[in-house]
């Protein structure tokens, strides 16, 4: 019964906006996990404890703030994780970056102004 508990909260946490959708302005991220499949314009700001996945196929140009980013598609503008930013095979990144940990995987491919925060 723990198990399904557990398993119906991280999917009450998790919200998604498809590729069907673009958005433009800001937006606000609470808590929990949002996935981006679609087209933004504007600032992204998580607040603690949240993480902003731009997702394969996803364009962004703007700003944004959270804990944990994790870019797999098109994301131009400036990019500060407080914790960890994952930069995917399939990202094409632009523009700056400040993060504490940074991981990029093999084939991404990133041009930017890159600084990493140890006291974030």
């Amino acid at each position: 019964m723990n198990s399904l508990k557990h398993l119906v909260r991280d999917f009450e946490e998790l919200s998604q906006i498809g590729s069907h959708l673009s958005f433009e302005g800001v937006l606000e991220i609470d808590s929990g996990e949002a996935h981006f499949f679609s087209k933004l314009k504007g600032t992204l700001i998580g607040k603690p404890g949240s993480i902003i996945h731009l997702k394969e196929g996803s364009e962004f140009k703007g700003k944004i703030e959270a804990d944990e980013l994790i870019l797999e598609g098109f994301a131009q503008g400036e990019f500060i994780a407080k914790k960890r930013l994952l930069i995917k095979t399939s990202a094409r990144v632009f523009g700056k970056v400040e993060c504490h940990d940074l991981v990029i995987e093999p084939g991404a491919m990133i041009e930017s102004q890159t600084q990493t925060m140890k006291n974030y």
